[in-house]
């Protein structure tokens, strides 16, 4: 009778790693990519759709780190402070297992649990509940704040499309983290709480470097100190206050916007400042936006996004961009990724007869699905346009900066 012997076993017996090279073999392993979830750069992506492929690349990594948590006790206690440095809340369900493991961890009596209480890791909280008529928008609220309330080292929230009242969320968030926030991402529509909850907030969180301001009309004589305030990002109101750090704004464009009563103190005391500004066009003339080249004469990048590129009026030859002798870059984003051929000769025809100072050298495709249309559907006009850009001495680079050729 035939029989097979299988072979033993190989045993291969490899030395323990010191405890170094695992925590970063498992911060590779828990990465969100080649970006930082808690840099400034990803809160301030002015592309929409990067923005919702990076936080959809957030989502996984969150999953990947769950995994890696409960691989073993060692690993555990190693990965868990990648697992709660950002906290993604999507489900409602999930909101009150994760209060209760985070004031269990802050309120345990065993003293070395207290002192890497769970809370105490999170840098960042994005909010992406969306409201639906089944939603107990108060007790949802309720418990978020008791989350934040575990959150004492928080730098970035996101509040995302959550749109219930927001005053107890904002109260904690400056009781509990106020010295610490640099970055508050309030979703256009969220209910204004009181003028006294934000004085409040404000005076707590005077270090925020970042904000993301409502599309509120009217919040009363609200005139925020913010010392730190670098970027700032409001729709078609602006917000006053003391800002001597302002250098990047990102604002929506209507017809009448920045030529308004309303816009023009804020660009007096603010334009010379500011070094980068970010327009959300739908329709205009470019005479709308002769104030602000006036008002702005430092710009070193203008970010113009439209809905069409025939929105794109002000790079005729009459434009205001030879207004701004500094300006070096300017960004082109069409909120669609998808264009015929002729929108494309169209646009490039702007950018070949426009008028603008001889600093400006670089233009800039800042939208991925507007690259990708554009190289791979029309390439061989984009290969004859940038051979005339080049007679005018202008690069033309994509999303991530590489030159186009």
């Amino acid at each position: 009778m035939n029989t097979t012997r299988r072979a033993p076993k190989a045993h291969i017996n490899l030395p323990p790693l010191p405890t170094e090279i695992w925590l970063n073999i498992l911060e590779r392993a828990c990465s969100a990519g080649d970006w930082n979830p808690l840099g400034l750069s990803f809160v301030t992506d002015f592309s929409l759709p990067s923005v919702r492929s990076r936080k959809n690349v957030l989502r996984k990594s969150l999953i990947t780190k769950c995994r890696v948590v409960r691989v073993c006790k060692q690993w555990n206690v190693w990965a868990s402070p990648y697992l709660y440095e950002s906290l993604y809340l999507g489900r409602i369900k999930s909101l009150h297992s994760l209060r209760d493991a985070l004031v269990r961890t802050r309120n345990s009596e065993d003293a070395d649990t207290v002192n890497h209480a769970s809370g105490r890791w999170t840098k960042r909280l994005d909010i992406i509940i969306r409201n639906n008529p089944s939603t107990q928008d108060d007790k949802v609220t309720c418990l978020i704040s008791e989350i934040v309330q575990c959150l004492p080292s928080l730098s970035i929230i996101d509040f995302g499309d959550y749109q219930s009242s927001s005053s107890p969320i904002i109260r904690n968030l400056a009781n509990t983290c106020g010295s610490t926030l640099q970055a508050v991402i309030l979703g256009a529509d969220i209910p204004p709480p009181g003028l006294n909850v934000w004085r409040e907030f404000f005076e707590k969180a005077a270090h925020i470097r970042f904000l993301r301001w409502p599309r509120w009309h009217e919040v009363g004589v609200l005139s925020p100190v913010l010392p730190s305030l670098e970027l700032l990002r409001v729709y078609d109101h602006p917000l006053l206050g003391y800002f001597p750090s302002l250098r990047h704004l990102t604002f929506d464009v209507y017809a009448h916007s920045v030529d308004s009563k309303e816009w023009k103190p804020f660009f007096k005391v603010n334009g010379m400042k500011l070094e980068v500004i970010q327009l959300n066009i739908s329709t205009f003339h470019y005479s709308t936006l002769t104030p602000l080249f006036d008002l702005c004469p430092n710009l070193v990048r203008l970010n113009i996004s439209v809905y069409d590129w025939d929105n794109i009026m002000l790079l005729t030859n009459d434009s205001g961009l030879k207004l701004l002798p500094k300006l070096r870059i300017l960004g082109l984003q069409k909120t669609t990724n998808q264009s015929s051929s002729q929108m494309y000769g169209l646009l490039f025809r702007e950018l070949k007869d426009m008028t603008c100072a001889s600093s400006l050298s670089c233009i800039q495709f800042f939208d991925a699905g507007n690259v990708k249309d554009l190289t791979q559907k029309h390439h061989s006009m984009l290969t004859r346009e940038l051979e005339i850009l080049r007679k005018k001495g202008l690069e033309l680079r994509d999303h991530e900066g590489r030159l186009m050729v």
